[in-house]
């Protein structure tokens, strides 16, 4: 019952999620495919950092994606996370990682992956269709 509670904690930090039950729900279902990884990072015993990764092999944007990354430990915990997630690239021959900065803080950002040196590709934007003028 931890780790449920471990991870409905770590999604809810994701803008993008706005129902977190549905979203363990599909993290449950996706878990089982090959191209998609759970990392779990622990501190004395307790579940302090998470990663949930998407292998992506299509032409429109190969490389790994990095859905959501979590951290409430440590910085060591922190370098083991992303080490973690440059294992999984490299065991799968990819050497992209794409990562979205949706909490709008490129310094935070950068910092987090500065062994990388992280460089902007582009902006993401977000709509509601809904919100549209009709024609």
């Amino acid at each position: 019952m931890f780790a449920h509670s471990f991870l409905h904690a770590a999604i809810s930090t994701c803008p993008f999620v706005s129902d977190v039950d549905a979203a363990l729900t599909e993290v449950r279902a996706v878990i089982a495919e090959s191209d998609v990884a759970l990392l779990i990072g622990s501190e004395n015993n307790q579940m302090v950092a998470m990663a949930l990764l998407r292998d992506n092999t299509g032409a429109f944007m190969r490389g790994i994606s990095t859905t959501h990354i979590y951290n409430k430990g440590s910085a060591r915990i922190r370098a083991e996370l992303l080490s973690a997630i440059n294992d999984f690239a490299a065991d799968r021959g990819q050497t992209l990682v794409w990562g979205t900065d949706i909490n709008q803080r490129p310094k935070a950002y950068e910092r987090l992956f500065s062994a990388w040196k992280p460089r902007p590709q582009g902006t993401l934007y977000k709509y509601d269709a809904a919100e549209q003028p009709s024609e």
